[in-house]
Order: C-alpha cells, then structure tokens, then sequence
C-alpha cells in the first residue's frame, strides 16, 4: 500500500517512515483506526472506475479483445516436486488469509498480509 502512496504522491503517506508509524503492524493493537485512516485518505487522491465508465462520450478505457491461449508442458521430475512445493505453499496461505477474513469483521485482516 505504502508503493500505492508514492504513486499516487500523496503529502505525508509517500514518506516509508511516516506510512510505517501509521500503519505499520496495524499501529501496535489500533488496526481498526489505522485501517479507517488509509480508507479515508486513499478516497481523497483516488476516483474508482470501470472499463464501461464514459467520459465525453468514449470509453475510459478500449481494451483488445482477449485471447487464451493453453500450452500443455511437461515437467520434469525436479520441477513437478517444486511446482508441487510452490501450489501446497500458495493453497495453504490462501485458505489461511480465508480463515483469518471470515472471522474478522473489521479490515484488521489485511495488515498480516503486508507483513
């Protein structure tokens, strides 16, 4: 989030060190203030849209169509049991990221992620 910032040049949040003090470990046990704070000021520098928004009468945004295209690749031994260390890695942090957001109600869930 703190990259979003200094993208966005936002006055104080662009700063690590500022972004870290405010928000960094959830503000040592205020997650829900901390989280309500970034909330707050992400809506001042930031306007939400989609690609069927228009503005002058075009779209926002003229994507090419997309196209998929599925090529089948064999592994071989070294990188099947790496690819498989890889997945078991990636479903076990999903399903633990859905554990901690269904018995969460507030946002506070999102700081374990940043770190």
């Amino acid at each position: 989030m703190q990259a979003q910032f200094t993208f966005l040049g936002h006055p104080t949040y662009a700063d690590p060190r500022t972004f870290g003090a405010q928000f960094g470990r959830a503000a040592t046990g205020q997650a829900a203030r901390a989280c309500r704070v970034m909330q707050l000021e992400l809506l001042k520098c930031m306007v939400r849209r989609n690609k069927t928004d228009m503005l002058c009468g075009r779209k926002i945004l003229e994507l090419t169509p997309k196209a998929i295209s599925l090529v089948e690749v064999e592994f071989g031994r070294q990188e099947r049991q790496l690819y498989k260390v890889l997945e078991a890695k990636a479903i076990n942090r999903v399903n633990e990221l859905r554990r901690v957001s269904d018995a969460r109600t507030d946002c506070t869930w999102w700081t374990n992620v940043l770190h």
